[in-house]
């Protein structure tokens, strides 16, 4: 996903959200990311157009179990 744009990342990152385990919570995700909770339930549910791309990176690295950017 090299040269991906905040947008493409985003899109990604809710599609992510979308398919996890039903076991896998927005609590541990945002425990596990360091991120907040309302923040990852803002992603998930598509509430706003405006996320830091680093807070989303951290999220999709997270649920894909991969570095966004892996050589």
């Amino acid at each position: 996903m090299q040269g991906t744009s905040q947008t493409d990342l985003v899109t990604a990152t809710q599609e992510l959200l979308r398919e996890r385990p039903v076991t896998l919570t927005f609590a541990k995700i945002a425990e596990d990311t360091g991120t907040a909770e309302r923040f990852v339930a803002s992603l998930a549910r598509n509430e706003s157009t405006d996320y830091a791309a680093r807070k989303v990176q951290r999220v999709y690295e997270y649920l894909a179990k991969k570095p966004l950017l892996a050589g």
